[in-house]
């Protein structure tokens, strides 16, 4: 699976994505396009088996009309501490695009309970 990671924080309150956040997930076969190389850190992970609902909560706020669909992360990754400072740099600017990390130097357990 592809973890698709937030990068910086989207707002100062919980509801907000923080930097780090686990977005979504895709299959092994998605392939992103530019847009999405520079907004999200993509780390592919073979050994998760999982689907989006065990990382990523919906939560439900009210709203008018209809109710309003909460960032509810429940796990994140602490991708500053595993990327080298160049590749830092290179994923935290949003007008440069970052190719897939293939698993090295991300792991399973890289994966943290928020």
């Amino acid at each position: 699976m592809i973890l698709r990671i937030w990068l910086g924080d989207e707002g100062p309150t919980d509801q907000d994505l923080k930097d780090g956040d686990i977005w979504g997930i895709q299959d092994d076969a998605w392939v992103p396009g530019l847009k999405e190389t520079q907004k999200w850190l993509n780390i592919k992970l073979p050994e998760y088996g999982g689907d989006q609902s065990q990382l990523v909560e919906a939560e439900y706020a009210v709203g008018t009309p209809a109710p309003v669909i909460l960032h509810a992360r429940k796990y994140y990754v602490k991708y500053w501490e595993l990327l080298d400072p160049d590749d830092l740099a290179i994923v935290r600017d949003k007008t440069q695009a970052f190719p897939i990390v293939d698993g090295s130097p991300f792991g399973l357990f890289d994966i943290t309970r928020k």
